[in-house]
Parts: C-alpha cells; sequence; structure tokens
C-alpha cells in the first residue's frame, strides 16, 4: 500500500504538496502509545466488532492483549475493558447512538471519579 500511495504522488506530482512520511506518522501515531503513566483506564468494544472483539474466542481477541499489555506495565491501576453485550459492531455509534452515547456517559463517569 505505501508503495502504491508514494507511486500514485510521483506520477501525480504531488499537486497537494504532501510529505507522506509526516501524514503516515500523524495517522498512526496510536500506534506507538506508551504504556506507562496512566492512573485508570478503560475502554469499550462492542460484541460483533470483529476489528476488536472475537465472541467465540474472547481470551485471543486483540482488545484482550492490548489490556494485558497495559496491566503488565500498570499493574496497580484499575483497567477496564468492557464488551457492550448488544449487537454493536465498529459503528455502534451508528446503530444505537442513544444507548451508546448513555453507556459511554457512564464509564465516563467512572473514569474521572
Amino acid at each position: 500500500m505505501e508503495v502504491e500511495i508514494k507511486r500514485l504522488l510521483k506520477e501525480s506530482g504531488n499537486p497537494w504538496h504532501l510529505n507522506y512520511e509526516q501524514v503516515q506518522g500523524e495517522l498512526m501515531s496510536t500506534y506507538f502509545t506508551r504504556l506507562d503513566g496512566f492512573e485508570k483506564m478503560v475502554w469499550t468494544v462492542g460484541h460483533m466488532d470483529r476489528n476488536h472483539w472475537l465472541p467465540e474466542d474472547p481470551i485471543n481477541a486483540p482488545e484482550v492483549y492490548v489490556a494485558n499489555q497495559f496491566r503488565a506495565t500498570n499493574p496497580t491501576i484499575p483497567i477496564r475493558l468492557i464488551v457492550w453485550d448488544p449487537a454493536l459492531t465498529h459503528y455502534g455509534h451508528l446503530e444505537l447512538p442513544r444507548q451508546k452515547a448513555a453507556a459511554d456517559y457512564s464509564v465516563i463517569r467512572w473514569l474521572v471519579k
């Protein structure tokens, strides 16, 4: 993909004057988050969000792996991973917007206590 993007930019003359490396670095900045220095953590995932959750094999879901990495580095802080049971996918905010907003609000209240 990267090679293709660079080729397209070269062929087009890059009329937008994009610095591919800078754009790529900013887009992927969350891939390099520090694991330490947190006081409390929580994040949520939809039960049917195949990008983050495996309902048939939860222990091997990507989010469990990430949570365990944070737990290993921050053993004394509360770290929560919440899986919403309704049939939410990656687009839960569109599927059940009011319910998702209410659920997120309750999570944020716990986080800031």
